[in-house]
């Protein structure tokens, strides 16, 4: 089978590539090879990764153009995520030897009990589009550097991607038969999940990882997922410089062209200021051009796909059914590639899809509440946990709402901001994955306890 790459920007093909064939030899393969690459000391998969960081800082600017052609990311936004990898990079760097060494508990005069960590093999990545380089570093780094081999299936949307960072990992010295990168569509992915790997780790929607769980349900093998989000903002009337809040606030719901699993998603704003932020949010947009995502100046470009696009407007005519007004937007954009407006959708309510269901897109409900009981009510009454966040000058306050709210990250006036030094979890449909921060190296290891009686004492009991 042949997949075309479509620059989303253009409707046009700008690549094709051959369906990756024998994936049981491809196993084979990497299954011998990590035997080897396990072999290899801590320090010289440090070189490795070194040389990757450095790789990409050199090949910044040509790596970015790749992202924004065959997904649609402003030029801006994809050099900001090869940043991000890198900073992902260095995390693991300078922390990979303290959390992947020997830990010694106990050792008495009977005793010795300590912990070792093995890679657990061959590791199977299946990724999405959204972040091409950064969720790979997020994963592939410290499998790699845990010893395992990998084989990582990119989205179909990010071949161009997966092939280059094959290329960088391999001019690093690692070998060919420690990471291979999979060329197929949701049949391939079927395939991956039906071969003997040791662990899966996956990037993807809700409702695809329903499926791949049900499809391991049979296997007892360890299988983390990152999946969807439906990221939930309170902002309270106790807030005096409002527009700094919305500059966040604004960005945080457009980057990626609202495409990512942690863009903000909806928004809950006390009614005494509701009518301020509205403005100063519709004015805030009024700053973003839309248009060709290779220009610099662009901030909004085109939407990855055309199924996106009938998602949208599905969404904005059932909230304007049930008595949402349009503020802005509303529509796809008369011009080539997959373009839609960015769009406001004001007393929006829990009734509408806009509210509950994932969207991915430039397109935000926003709610008023009463009061932050209020707001705690509605930003846990979605299926999704993978982020929310307070804008308040009131920290007893923020706390209040924070400690109740039921997700994996909370934000006190920021949002939409990961930092390598903390773990990326999610709850409820928002999945299992425990990323970055050392449970995400220890994420790719399986302990080994040792328990050591001294030959002295035991010579003593015969």
């Amino acid at each position: 089978m042949v997949f075309e790459t479509v620059n989303p920007s253009t409707q046009k093909v700008i690549s094709t590539f051959e369906e990756t064939r024998d994936l049981s030899a491809i196993l084979k393969h990497l299954r011998d090879g990590q035997k080897e690459w396990q072999k290899t000391s801590i320090d010289r998969r440090l070189v490795c990764i070194e040389k990757l960081y450095l790789l990409l800082e050199q090949e910044k600017e040509k790596l970015a153009e790749i992202v924004t052609k065959e997904t649609g990311k402003p030029i801006l936004q994809a050099i900001e995520e090869i940043n991000d990898a890198k900073d992902r990079i260095a995390y693991f760097l300078n922390n990979a030897i303290q959390h992947l060494q020997d830990e010694v508990l106990v050792e008495d005069d009977e005793f010795r009990e300590k912990i070792i960590y093995e890679p657990k093999g061959v590791i199977g990545v299946i990724a999405a589009w959204s972040r091409p380089y950064l969720y790979a570093v997020n994963v592939i780094i410290p499998a790699l550097l845990s010893g395992n081999a990998v084989m990582y299936k990119p989205s179909r949307f990010s071949f161009l991607s997966g092939l280059k960072l094959q290329e960088l990992l391999y001019d690093t010295g690692i070998p060919e038969n420690a990471f291979k990168t999979i060329i197929g569509n949701g049949d391939t992915a079927k395939q991956i999940l039906d071969m003997p790997l040791d662990a899966y780790f996956v990037k993807a929607s809700h409702r695809t990882g329903k499926k791949i769980q049900h499809k391991l349900a049979h296997r007892i093998v360890p299988c983390h997922m990152e999946l969807s989000g439906k990221d939930a903002v309170f902002v309270s009337k106790h807030i005096e410089n409002l527009l700094k809040a919305v500059k966040q606030i604004a960005r945080a719901v457009f980057k990626n062209n609202g495409q990512s699993c942690n863009s903000v998603a909806r928004i809950y704003v006390h009614h005494a200021i509701y009518d301020r932020f509205i403005e100063e949010f519709l004015a805030q947009i009024e700053t973003y051009k839309v248009g060709d995502p290779q220009k610099k100046d662009t901030f909004l470009g085109p939407l990855i796909h055309e199924r996106q696009i009938r998602l949208l407007e599905e969404h904005i005519e059932d909230a304007l059914e049930k008595g949402a007004v349009c503020y802005t937007g509303g529509k796809r954009i008369d011009r080539d590639g997959f373009y839609f407006e960015p769009t406001v959708l004001g007393n929006a309510n829990h009734d509408m899809f806009i509210m509950k269901d994932e969207s991915l897109g430039p397109v935000i409900g926003i709610q008023k509440v009463a009061s932050p009981h209020e707001a705690i009510h509605f930003m846990n009454d979605t299926n999704f946990g993978l982020a929310s966040s307070v804008f308040s000058d009131i920290k007893e306050e923020a706390d209040f709402v924070l400690e109740q709210i039921n997700c994996g990250t909370v934000y006190w006036n920021c949002c939409d901001r990961k930092s390598p030094r903390l773990s990326w979890t999610g709850r409820k449909n928002s999945g299992t994955n425990m990323g970055m921060l050392h449970l995400g190296i220890r994420a790719f290891v399986n302990p080994k306890v040792y328990q050591f009686r001294r030959s002295e004492y035991i010579h003593q009991g015969e």
